[in-house]
């Protein structure tokens, strides 16, 4: 998926006005120039001007990509029980200059919100940053949330990289990880596919491979659900304060309907052991509607079954298929920690490339007064 955005400001005096919104009022605040007000997450005109900042800053960074779409991001609000999501926007001159997202889980990581600041290009430099920011982590606080999370995401040598850094630790964030971004252009050759496969099975043998599209099988659901409450806290998270997980088969079933909804193909392939059980997945998400680039979604090892080459098998079995269900694709983008180095060496003998850097920004707010 793709990451959230902290983008730079600089402050300038500004009113933020938060408004009523489906699922969450504040009163009116005045903080430091500009109007920022919530929007509600069913209104399709108002998550259209909500969208377009974000959408501005990837087409300028990412020009070559189809970045997030609209209806994607529309989809994900529609998480009950599991996560919840507060909108908001800024206005200059009666035009939105930037947005917001606090997102909260329901289920665990309880005292942590995320937080996504998006500032238009052409109306960064003049406190739309800031202001926004100190209207979300009010939000974040009123809902009983002090460890903020957020990232920031740049090409490879872009001089964003340094503004945006600037801003996360002018705000009194601290970065707990960093993170790379990488491109493999498809279809592989399937000369080095055939050889990494031939390879790996040499320290696999005995396992076997299942793949489906769109929901998990009933048979692997409880190895699925098992997994991924593995995949949330065994890999890389460096300073970042995460509690693991709480999964099963009903979360499955709902994330898989926000996937659908969001009108993304899950391509998956699982690993099973001689006893029977699910070792591994690796999936990978194709936008239905922008299949150019399609997104390395999770690949998961469970520790007992690590050492047999399981991830670049599952790896190399889903590019293969994304290759006869999509040949639209072109390139496939993935993010990794920078420390996890398993990961990278198989990614870099497929051919990934580096293509930016990435950081995992944390702040715990005091249990006083926010401003």
């Amino acid at each position: 998926m793709l990451p959230a955005i902290v983008l730079p400001a600089i402050v300038r005096p500004a009113i933020v006005r938060p408004l009523s919104c489906a699922r969450y009022r504040a009163p009116v605040t005045r903080l430091s120039g500009l109007e920022a007000e919530l929007v509600r997450p069913d209104g399709p005109a108002l998550l259209e001007e909500w969208f377009s900042p974000l959408s501005a800053v990837l087409e300028a960074d990412w020009p070559d990509d189809p970045g997030w779409l609209l209806h994607e991001r529309a989809a994900m609000l529609d998480q009950p029980g599991v996560r919840a999501y507060v909108l908001g926007v800024a206005r200059l001159a009666d035009v939105v200059a930037g947005c917001f997202q606090v997102r909260t889980e329901l289920r665990d990581n309880l005292d942590a919100a995320d937080i996504e600041i998006w500032v238009d290009p052409a109306w960064q430099h003049r406190g739309v940053g800031r202001a926004l920011l100190e209207a979300a982590e009010q939000i974040a606080r009123d809902r009983g949330r002090h460890v903020l999370s957020g990232t920031s995401e740049s090409p490879l040598g872009s001089p964003e990289t340094g503004r945006r850094d600037c801003f996360a630790r002018a705000a009194g964030y601290e970065p707990v990880l960093a993170e790379a971004r990488r491109e493999l252009d498809v279809p592989v050759d399937p000369e080095l596919l055939c050889a990494l496969a031939s390879e790996a099975h040499v320290r696999a043998s005995g396992y076997r491979l299942v793949s489906w599209e769109g929901s998990c099988p009933r048979e692997w659901a409880a190895g699925r659900v098992r997994a991924a409450a593995g995949m949330s806290t065994d890999i890389p998270s460096g300073g970042l304060e995460v509690e693991p997980e709480s999964w099963d088969v009903a979360r499955l079933r709902q994330h898989e309907h926000v996937v659908e909804a969001m009108d993304r193909a899950t391509m998956a392939v699982a690993a099973i052991s001689p006893d029977g059980e699910l070792a591994g997945y690796s999936e990978i998400g194709v936008p239905r509607a922008a299949p150019l680039v399609a997104y390395q979604l999770d690949t998961y090892v469970v520790p007992a079954h690590r050492g047999h080459r399981l991830g670049t098998l599952l790896k190399v079995a889903n590019l293969r298929r994304l290759v006869e269900r999509f040949p639209a694709t072109r390139r496939v983008v993935t993010t990794n920690a920078a420390s996890n180095e398993p990961m990278i060496r198989v990614n870099e003998r497929l051919g990934y490339r580096l293509t930016g850097t990435a950081t995992v920004w944390q702040k715990r707010l005091g249990r006083g007064a926010c401003r």
